[in-house]
């Protein structure tokens, strides 16, 4: 019997349950154990996945437009932009530098900055809920997670929970290998105080 292709949350919810040896589900909103844990933790758990590593599948450059500068800021910053609404973490912005006066801030929705003119660009992960977009490292790493999670509550036996740990930590981490692979290093660029020391 063939094995369907993983392209929506619920195979992933799934994958995870099968992994800890319990009946999947149909429905998130189903009246099981399962169900209720999977709307508990599913949703957050994939955002804080997405956000700890930037994912090439989840990254992307924006121009922000030039918005409305809080008068609190004015004392620090020129210029403030608002941010996409699907942001979870930035990770770069374009012509940023150590040297002073580059520095930027995340405060109420927007970045606030000196950096920039009209418009700033910058590089971020998003909040992707396109699961046929995912990478399968990624989708093993989530699965893994959700399985250490759930264990302690579907499986309730602490020596399954510190095998599921020790599991994602590896999956994690050869994900994230498997990830960072497929672009070139970034170079690395020395402030203007250190190369004139």
């Amino acid at each position: 019997m063939p094995i369907d292709p993983i392209s929506a949350d619920i195979d992933i919810i799934n994958l995870a349950l099968l992994r800890l040896g319990h009946a999947t589900i149909v429905d998130i909103d189903e009246n099981t154990q399962q169900a209720q844990l999977a709307r508990a933790t599913y949703d957050a758990t994939r955002r804080e996945m997405l956000e700890i590593h930037p994912w090439n599948f989840a990254t992307q450059w924006v121009s922000l437009s030039v918005g409305t500068l809080p008068t609190a800021a004015a004392a620090k910053y020129d210029r403030a932009y608002d941010l996409p609404a699907d942001m979870l973490r930035i990770l770069e912005v374009e012509d940023q530098s150590a040297e002073w006066g580059d520095e930027w801030e995340v405060s109420n929705g927007q970045i606030l900055t000196n950096l920039g003119g009209d418009t700033l660009r910058m590089r971020y992960i998003f909040n992707s809920t396109q699961v046929g977009r995912w990478s399968p490292s990624f989708i093993n790493a989530l699965a893994a997670r959700l399985e250490q999670d759930w264990s302690e509550h579907l499986v309730k036996v602490s020596s399954v929970t510190d095998r599921k740990r020790e599991n994602y930590e590896t999956v994690l981490a050869r994900g994230r290998t498997n990830d960072s692979a497929q672009a070139t290093p970034r170079k690395v660029e020395a402030s203007s105080w250190i190369r004139n020391r």
